[in-house]
């Protein structure tokens, strides 16, 4: 039996085209806290800072969403085990009670593009466009921009493969900060 058919995978982000990986804005010392019963953070996350300056999902209460960041890890996997489907980071320190970890955080700005497959909803047919906004926290596919109330990140999603040959969402942020009242 091949033991790696068994291993847990984890959701992969292709970068396309990230400024802060020629900018270095990214926040790679601040902790994200367990949310629920979590044990990992996988990548494609998107997180933002709190009021006391910690990494958040967006819809935790003091989140400050004007500026969304990517969970973007990349890992080197030698041995038996190659690939990042493979990889996640732990949520195994403790501060308090509560399990901790120091993800690498890349500030999103208009225009940067990704291909993930960590995000809810149905990828769109290929040739056509839909939108991505965060619905409780998760990344998720839309029809169209919201039109009830909605504060976050607004992306174009079209349909992609990543190099594992799994079908993905390819996203580009077209909005920072979209704020919808109704």
């Amino acid at each position: 039996m091949n033991f790696i058919n068994s291993l847990t995978t984890h959701k992969i982000v292709e970068p396309n085209k990230l400024n802060a990986l020629r900018t270095g804005n990214m926040v790679a010392q601040a902790p994200y806290r367990q949310v629920a019963a979590e044990t990992y953070l996988d990548n494609g996350a998107i997180l933002f800072l709190d009021t006391a300056a910690e990494l958040v999902l967006g819809n935790h209460a003091n989140a400050q969403l004007e500026q969304p960041f990517l969970h973007y890890t990349e890992e080197n996997m030698n041995g038996p085990v190659l690939g990042t489907k493979y990889f996640t980071v732990d949520l195994d320190e403790l501060i308090g009670a509560t399990p901790v970890c120091y993800p690498r955080a890349l500030a999103l700005e208009v225009g940067d593009e990704f291909t993930t497959d960590n995000i809810a909803g149905v990828i769109p047919a290929a040739g056509t466009k839909k939108f991505a906004i965060l619905a409780a926290g998760v990344l998720t596919i839309a029809d169209a921009i919201p039109t009830t109330a909605y504060e976050g990140p607004l992306f174009v999603v079209d349909r992609d493969t990543l190099a594992a040959g799994t079908v993905a969402a390819h996203l580009t942020l077209i909005k920072k900060h979209l704020v919808v009242t109704v």
